[in-house]
């Protein structure tokens, strides 16, 4: 599982995290976005990537830098994962 959250396995995990616990990472994830490694430093290059080009005389945004975003329309409610989780 993403970072032995729950457990090592999907099963472990669906046995291991309480409805609660899952909530709380549903609306952590839904705020802060992935916690994978590559993402948040994907995050940070773009940022000073577009910091750069914006300083040259460029309009590009972050999005512009990220290969890997997704917008904030994949954001999962609490319903929509307890159904996905089954």
């Amino acid at each position: 599982m993403l970072n032995g959250i729950g457990g090592k396995t999907i099963l472990e995990a669906k046995r291991n995290l309480t409805p609660a616990e899952f909530h709380s990472w549903v609306t952590f994830f839904n705020q802060y976005g992935s916690i994978n490694t590559n993402r948040r430093l994907e995050y940070g290059f773009a940022m000073i990537a577009m910091q750069i080009n914006n300083a040259m005389g460029g309009n590009k945004t972050m999005r512009d830098y990220m290969p890997h975003y997704q917008s904030e329309e994949t954001n999962l409610t609490f319903e929509q994962a307890m159904e996905a989780w089954k």
